[in-house]
């Protein structure tokens, strides 16, 4: 769609505080053939479907709903405070929205549902992937835990917290194990989720009360074709879908759902849906929080790793064991 743009870099110009693009000409959108479908719990990347309208601060992009809805984000991060402030936020078309990579866990027509967990496609438990990663305290009472030995099972203690002998990290499997490896007197609990309120996408806690990361749903993922029922308890679902992702104008009216100026009791998708979560599953920003990925979002698949620093920054080193790695495996 974008045709102004500076060469080999997606919507950002690096140290200025600037887009890479111009909005305007533009052409409308287009794209060529899928070489290859989507499968369940492949990996894919797709342009972050609500990152429309966002603040951008050095540290990283926040959607404007998001801030409205958590407000917290401009108490932790002065400059987004100061965007918010000035209202001083960037609209993006779609083919300049950043970039996401996630597991695609649920296709088009697909119902999922999250029980203490573990996802359920269909009713039927998904495969989980090799490192699912979740939250959890560990306590080590009379044992020291050596930094250099987190390092070597790939624990990312730049994202632990806690005090004294109590830590928290993000954990697979074979770490817990591991760290329990150590002695009968570590103690390792995962962590419980609490009820998200508006956080969670479809952000309406009276119709949908009590979700959490780890109990959630179930949901429908929308297919090219299909027809779901409206009514002002589900609208939340798809609004997003239908006024936003496919072109139409939503109202409430007297208490009756307008679209394009029409009452409407009904609705059928014009595309393709997703439904994208990381393998961190307490710790990542994926369609919990934001919803369905359109199919008109979506750019490929990964193929490799072309380069991983430790803990997300460069400062703390390298992982040379990860560089040039495939990114589809389990």
């Amino acid at each position: 769609m974008t045709v102004a743009m500076i060469p080999l870099l997606h919507n950002r110009i690096p140290k200025m505080d600037a887009e890479s693009y111009l909005e305007k000409p533009s052409l409308p959108y287009y794209r060529l053939p899928a070489l290859r479908q989507i499968k369940h719990n492949s990996p894919f990347v797709f342009n972050w479907p609500v990152g429309d309208s966002v603040y951008v601060t050095p540290s990283r992009p926040y959607s404007v709903a998001q801030v409205r809805r958590e407000p917290q984000f401009a108490i932790n991060d002065r400059a987004l405070a100061q965007k918010v402030k000035n209202q001083d936020f960037i609209t993006r078309p779609i083919d300049k929205k950043d970039h996401y990579i996630k597991r695609c866990v649920a296709l088009p027509g697909d119902s999922l549902q999250i029980k203490d967990g573990q996802i359920f496609i269909n009713g039927t438990p998904s495969k989980n992937p090799k490192h699912l990663q979740f939250q959890y305290m560990v306590s080590t009472p009379a044992t020291n835990i050596n930094m250099k030995r987190l390092e070597e099972w790939g624990i990312d203690a730049g994202d632990s917290w806690g005090r004294g002998t109590t830590s928290g990290y993000f954990l697979d499997e074979r770490q817990v194990q591991q760290l329990q490896g150590l002695g009968d007197n570590v103690q390792i609990v995962r962590v419980p989720q609490p009820a998200a309120g508006d956080k969670l996408f479809p952000h309406d806690p009276k119709n949908y009360p009590g979700w959490t990361v780890d109990n959630y749903g179930p949901i429908y993922i929308p297919a090219e074709g299909a027809t779901v029922e409206l009514s002002l308890n589900n609208l939340a679902m798809y609004r997003r879908v239908i006024s936003v992702y496919e072109g139409n104008t939503v109202n409430i009216s007297n208490g009756q759902i307008m679209i394009n100026g029409q009452p409407a009791t009904s609705y059928t998708f014009k595309q393709n849906y997703y439904w994208a979560m990381g393998d961190n599953r307490h710790n990542s920003e994926d369609s919990r929080m934001w919803g369905y990925v359109p199919h008109d979002h979506i750019v490929g698949r990964p193929l490799f790793i072309w380069f991983s620093t430790k803990e997300g920054n460069i400062r703390n080193g390298i992982n040379w064991d990860r560089i040039f790695m495939s990114a589809t495996k389990d």
